[in-house]
């Protein structure tokens, strides 16, 4: 399953500190408690990097079901917006273009 969240700028660092959060010890249990984002791995990218006309950034993310369930209540806490429709289509076709521009660089480099 596929997500795109559009961050305003005035959110970026509250939503940053949801996805950059270091992992931490749950005082009751003693067990560690993981910031799934960063073992998930996400794209953070502002408009700008993605050719769009915009103060906003973009958080790009591949997950299964669950893991949505779990944990993206916390980054819509933080300020983020979930995209559907046209808007979502269009960021993400600016992601993939990015990505496959990128890796047909990197092809060129080592051909």
């Amino acid at each position: 399953m596929l997500k795109i969240y559009k961050i305003p700028s005035e959110k970026l660092k509250a939503v940053k500190a949801v996805l950059e959060a270091p992992d931490r010890k749950d005082p009751k249990t003693g067990k560690w408690i993981v910031n799934e984002w960063v073992l998930r791995g996400y794209k953070l990218v502002d408009a700008k990097g993605l050719g769009l006309e915009s103060s906003d950034s973009y958080v790009y993310i591949k997950a299964d079901e669950d893991f949505f369930k779990r944990n993206e209540q916390k980054i819509l806490d933080a300020g983020a917006i979930s995209l559907s429709g046209e808007e979502f289509e269009k960021v993400k076709e600016k992601f993939e273009s990015a990505e496959s521009g990128a890796e047909s660089s990197f092809g060129a480099i080592f051909g």
